[in-house]
């Protein structure tokens, strides 16, 4: 998985995602929590380019059983979740999808 050929684009992809994600927790005044930040940062240091098709299924997972707890009224409209359960899963889904 760790091309070390490519390990300044690995850097830079690492910075490009916390300086996203960072803007996108002070926009939203802590939408998404440090630990996040730091756990996908961390991340893009080791799955580099992948790291964006976990960043979409973690958020289309969440997003999906988010709505759903919606409708079925167990969770508010303006309630936070957790995010790094569905980073891990968006983590997993990746590597069984590279596998396959």
């Amino acid at each position: 998985m760790i091309d070390f050929k490519n390990c300044k684009v690995y850097i830079a992809l690492a910075a490009i995602i916390f300086t996203v994600f960072l803007f996108i927790a002070i926009v939203t005044d802590g939408g998404i929590g440090g630990g996040d930040i730091k756990l996908l940062t961390a991340l893009s240091l080791i799955f580099g380019i992948s790291m964006l098709e976990i960043i979409i299924f973690a958020l289309l997972i969440a997003s999906i059983i988010s709505i759903y707890l919606i409708i079925v009224r167990k969770q508010k409209y303006n309630s936070s979740i957790a995010l790094g359960p569905y980073i891990c899963i968006g983590v997993f889904v990746s590597l069984i999808d590279s596998f396959l």
